[in-house]
């Protein structure tokens, strides 16, 4: 056999070698290994204030015309460099409503919604207080945004408390309570491991403590 013919024989088979190791099939052998750096999640509020929509970060306090019937725009943005992990409830906002219910919802780029009680059983969402809107994954510098339409209750304020998360696609984290390891999860507000902690403790019945952030609305009548 021709020595051009082996050197060429030779660079297939590595080339195949990088291919199998690198490749779809080779991937699904490739586990992500953890590097202490995580998703930075960013939930942003635009509320309809009058005829404009006013955008909300954080806490924040605002007086707005009445009226029965509001839309909200909820945006997840991953403001960091890391991805989620790829699973159910990946990434997700929880909105709690006091002084109006839901009405109706367009998901946008979530792939869907829960509703839920006070004492964490599942609800259907319209007509709910307690929502989460979720999806299975978040790239970096990649957002998503929802729609949802609220009606509000005679007589009363409108209160919103929001939250968001992401879920760590390498680095685990210790639960306390399970005594397993699980993702490391990315909270807005951000993580605390005692008071607002990277894991799910809290899961379930406790849901509501974790941490949110507070929209106080004063309608003008």
């Amino acid at each position: 056999m021709k020595p051009g013919i082996l050197i060429l024989a030779g660079v297939s088979a590595l080339l195949l070698a990088v291919l199998f190791l690198t490749g779809p099939i080779g991937l699904r052998f490739v586990k992500p290994a953890p590097d202490n750096v995580h998703p930075s999640p960013l939930v942003e509020v635009f509320l309809k204030c009058g005829d404009n929509f006013t955008k909300i970060t954080g806490n924040a306090s605002l007086s707005c015309p009445f009226r029965e019937k509001v839309e909200l725009r909820i945006r997840l943005i991953n403001n960091g460099s890391e991805p989620s992990a790829k699973k159910d409830f990946a990434a997700g906002v929880l909105l709690f409503f006091k002084g109006a219910v839901i009405q109706g919802y367009d998901l946008g780029g979530f792939r869907g919604v829960i509703g839920a009680d006070e004492r964490g059983e599942l609800v259907s969402p319209v007509g709910s207080r307690i929502v989460e809107l979720f999806a299975e994954e978040l790239g970096p510098w990649k957002s998503m945004e929802a729609r949802v339409r609220i009606r509000t209750i005679s007589g009363e304020n409108l209160t919103i408390r929001y939250r968001g998360w992401i879920m760590d696609e390498d680095d685990p984290v210790s639960n306390p309570v399970t005594n397993k390891e699980e993702p490391y999860i990315a909270r807005y507000p951000p993580e605390d491991p005692v008071t607002n902690p990277p894991d799910t403790r809290w899961a379930g019945e406790n849901f509501l403590r974790y941490k949110t952030y507070v929209v106080q609305v004063a309608w003008i009548r």
